[in-house]
């Protein structure tokens, strides 16, 4: 599996399209959501998406994320408010949700 990153104003047409087809399978409820577009069509895009890729490319598990700031002890702490988890329905129960979040922890010196 290939962990990708990348801001949502560098995703390509092609990123859309594939992270459109592993929403829809991982919501069949909203499906209709996600029909032509990679974000819930409810909700506003978020800042940022990382997903784990197959040997093939497609993406197999995917979040997305935003910054936020939050007051902890007086200071200001930047954070990353995660939504969007999808995992494919053939693939659920292995791990892979797990997986992304570790990997997001690892790519924790991006600005998110």
């Amino acid at each position: 599996m290939q962990i990708v990153a990348r801001w949502e104003t560098a995703l390509t047409i092609d990123d859309h399209e594939a992270l459109s087809v592993l929403l829809r399978a991982a919501f069949p409820a909203q499906a209709e959501q996600f029909d032509g577009r990679s974000w819930a069509l409810s909700y506003g895009r978020k800042e940022a998406r990382v997903w784990l890729a197959d040997d093939t490319g497609r993406p197999v598990a995917h979040l997305g994320l935003e910054r936020r700031t939050v007051g902890v002890g007086g200071a200001d702490d930047l954070v990353a408010g995660v939504g969007d988890v999808a995992v494919a329905p053939e693939l659920q129960g292995r791990g892979l949700g797990a997986a992304l979040m570790r990997a997001l922890v690892d790519l924790r010196g991006l600005p998110w």
